[in-house]
């Protein structure tokens, strides 16, 4: 079991590293990315710019990623951002595995229980969240969600451990709207931990949830629909969307824990608790905020990175049921099922359009090159129109005021084309009349 855990982790950390490396040397934009990254508030102040409310999020720490990366190491907005997922995907193992040290007393355990977590931090069914240089807010999401686990853990915590406890919801906000489910999961493990700390971190919760959306400027997306509960749509995304493998999981885990009804000790509630309430009440909002655009949006791949954190639950409680039996008759069981619902693809594989582990992967890199090819295509089209050629075949879309695209590759946003972005408007430029197809372009 560890090898072809081991095997399968190092499979998917290559194939986030390959990806990475691309958008390295050729870092595309698409999407919300042209909002928060390029046009940086059409000429608002920086910090005002920063701040600003973008969906329903704030991102503060995104957007002065990007700023990071153009005015000091002169870079690509975005351009460091998907090994930055790969950074933070590693920060989570961190955390994970030292939260299975902590609570595990076997060896053997701690071992299967961090690497078959590890292997669902790395499932492929998030290729959005892997493959989009906007997306690295959602896995820093998740290193919070196990860093507030991990302090949750320690019996007493002392200064420094209140501190992080007092900040990590204000952190978690002004990262993104999920760090609202963050911030409130945090809150209610907390009491189960202790009054003090229960006390001090809802207070901080609350100032945190008042700042981002009654003091700073806050208004509901216009494009949104009303908030409806659909119980449909609740379901399918808690059960893992796209990846169905974690309801598979979560089921098998509960049906043990139930035949073996061994209390588990009340220490341990608040950190096993918070991975899966922070996935329930994700699933809540986007249930509230997204059922009206239609069921199938449940099936959103980038979903699947928070609700998968219930999964990391069902692992953790098993191994501590688990652990207190001196017999250990399951102990593979965990790892078990990680692997089947990852690598073996069960269910996904019983589904007619469920992709399998391999068909997740190539899916994943087959969306880092659409968006390649279409931003590359937008590049070549700006040339030309610059020149008075207009191509018969419009481009596929990369985000959907196509104004946005062209003030960007035409240097009249705040961030201007450089590094590939620039080489590709030159390398269009150079394309003569001439050696264009005539069924092509029109004049």
């Amino acid at each position: 079991f560890v090898g072809l855990l081991l095997a399968a982790i190092s499979h998917g950390l290559i194939e986030i590293l390959t990806m990475a490396r691309a958008h390295w040397s050729q870092p595309t934009l698409f999407g919300d990315s042209f909002d928060s990254f390029v046009s940086r508030g059409s000429g608002q102040p920086l910090a005002q710019w920063i701040i600003h409310q973008h969906n329903e999020h704030r991102m503060v720490f995104a957007k002065a990623s990007s700023l990071w990366e153009t005015t000091f190491f002169n870079l690509l907005p975005g351009q460091s951002n998907l090994f930055q997922n790969l950074a933070l995907i590693l920060a989570c193992a961190g955390l994970w595995s030292w939260l299975c040290i902590r609570f595990l007393r076997n060896r053997g355990l701690q071992l299967l229980t961090s690497l078959a977590g590890f292997l669902l931090l790395l499932n492929p069914w998030q290729y959005e969240n892997l493959s989009w240089e906007f997306q690295p807010p959602w896995f820093f999401i998740n290193v919070l969600v196990l860093a507030a686990a991990l302090l949750l853990s320690v019996p007493g915590l002392g200064v420094i451990g209140l501190v992080l406890a007092l900040i990590l919801p204000w952190i978690a906000l002004a990262s993104s709207g999920q760090g609202l489910a963050v911030a409130l999961a945090f809150a209610m493990c907390a009491w189960l931990h202790s009054r003090q700390l229960g006390l001090l971190v809802s207070g901080s919760s609350l100032a945190a949830a008042m700042t981002c959306f009654m003091v700073l400027p806050y208004s509901k997306p216009h494009s949104h629909p009303e908030f409806t509960f659909n119980l449909l749509y609740f379901l399918r995304a808690l059960s893992g969307g796209f990846w169905q493998g974690l309801g598979m999981l979560c089921f098998v885990v509960a049906i043990v824990l139930l035949a073996r009804r061994r209390p588990i000790p009340k220490r341990y509630w608040p950190s096993l608790l918070m991975p899966g309430l922070f996935s329930l009440l994700f699933v809540s909002m986007i249930t509230l905020s997204r059922a009206g655009f239609g069921l199938e949006q449940a099936f959103a791949s980038r979903y699947t990175s928070h609700s998968m954190m219930l999964g990391l639950s069902a692992l953790l409680a098993f191994a501590v049921v688990e652990d207190r039996n001196r017999l250990r008759p399951m102990s593979f069981l965990g790892a078990f099922l990680a692997l089947i619902a990852t690598v073996g693809s069960f269910p996904q594989n019983l589904q007619a359009e469920g992709l399998t582990y391999p068909e997740a992967w190539a899916k994943s890199r087959r969306w880092a090159e659409e968006k390649r090819d279409r931003f590359a295509c937008h590049a070549e089209q700006a040339a030309l129109k610059n020149k008075g050629i207009n191509l018969l075949k419009p481009c596929k879309k990369i985000h959907p005021r196509q104004q946005i695209v062209d003030d960007y590759f035409e240097g009249a946003l705040s961030v201007r084309p450089t590094g590939w972005h620039r080489e590709l408007l030159e390398t269009a430029s150079q394309i003569s009349i001439v050696s264009l197809n005539s069924q092509d372009i029109q004049y």
